[in-house]
């Protein structure tokens, strides 16, 4: 009876269990994920994860290196630092490329230019060279052919400066500064030029028509003022613009004459003949500079050709005078009788 009532009271009342039991040796999965959740705020900081920062000349391999990492892996993690500073290195190397390509293109165009101006410039020298030559060796051909003309026994013609640079055929151009030029310097041009006409002996004169410095010819009212040809205003007014001057070769004398081209022949007769006694005044900066002024109211008449011409002699021997005459609608004055008369005969050929 015993044992029954111990039985009854052990299955009635079971011993009771503590909830605590098996907590200090049990870990389960539910404690893992606790202390995960918790571990960030008792972890202390890690200096030695940012060294990287702090050290920026360690070097990639260092920095990639881990102990946790198997060789293999390593390796790759090396080849992948290396890879990026071969990247790094060629985006430094491009621009220092293009930078020399750059200079290299400007290097070769300078060249070209200096290439360039070198060969026009030899091509220049050369050409002058080869025609200096050729000039050189002209007189050379000149000097041939006159030794065989004269070998022939035929004449041969000396051409002087003068003879080609005037002509008695045609009219030639005196340029005067009319603007500049006071009546003693056109005296003096006139002078220079029949001083290098003397060289040419000839019949006939030769003719000038005068110019301004634009090449323009001169008309006579304007060059008569400027040469202090002072004509009286009637009489200027019955004369044209256009007029020749002319330079001959008399004897051992050079004299000059003008022929101006008429408005009113009988007017002009008729004012020419107030103007006798102050023709010796008039005329005398560009024709008598040498001369005294004197009166000249004894003009004689003499006829040459059919023509009249009036003259005052200032020599005996009349080889300085005052002629003046009236021929194909031109006055015509000279200093002397031999270059009235050829004048007139240039005049009567070009008819």
């Amino acid at each position: 009876m015993f044992g029954k009532k111990n039985t009854s009271s052990s299955s009635e009342n079971p011993p009771s269990i503590d909830q605590n039991f098996g907590q200090d040796f049990i870990h389960t999965m539910k404690d893992d994920i606790d202390s995960l959740s918790s571990s960030p705020k008792n972890i202390p900081e890690q200096k030695n994860i940012d060294s990287s920062k702090e050290n920026p000349s360690a070097s990639p391999n260092t920095k990639n290196s881990s102990p946790f990492l198997s060789s293999s892996e390593e390796t790759i993690a090396k080849k992948n630092g290396s890879e990026k500073d071969l990247v790094y290195s060629h985006i430094d190397y491009v621009p220092q490329r293009k930078s020399f390509l750059k200079k290299f293109f400007l290097f070769i165009v300078i060249l070209f230019f200096v290439c360039a101006i070198g060969f026009g410039a030899y091509y220049f020298w050369k050409t002058n060279t080869y025609f200096n030559v050729n000039e050189e060796s002209l007189p050379e051909e000149e000097e041939f052919s006159s030794e065989n003309n004269q070998t022939e026994n035929e004449t041969s013609v000396i051409i002087t400066p003068a003879a080609e640079k005037y002509s008695y055929e045609k009219p030639n151009y005196l340029q005067i500064n009319i603007e500049t030029s006071s009546p003693e310097e056109i005296q003096r041009t006139i002078s220079s030029v029949t001083t290098e006409l003397k060289s040419i002996q000839n019949n006939l004169p030769f003719e000038f028509i005068i110019t301004d410095s634009n090449n323009n010819p001169i008309a006579f009212p304007i060059f008569s003022l400027a040469a202090k040809l002072n004509f009286s205003p009637d009489l200027l007014i019955t004369l044209e613009e256009g007029f020749s001057f002319y330079i001959h070769n008399n004897q051992e004398r050079s004299s000059a004459g003008i022929a101006i081209e008429l408005k009113n022949e009988l007017r002009a007769k008729e004012e020419m003949l107030k103007e006798e006694p102050l023709l010796n005044n008039i005329l005398s900066t560009l024709f008598f500079s040498g001369f005294p002024i004197t009166d000249t109211t004894d003009f004689q008449s003499n006829d040459y050709n059919g023509t009249t011409v009036k003259f005052f002699n200032f020599t005996s021997d009349a080889s300085v005078t005052i002629d003046y005459a009236f021929y194909e609608n031109r006055l015509i004055i000279a200093d002397s009788k031999n270059t009235m008369h050829a004048i007139i005969d240039k005049i009567t050929i070009e008819k």
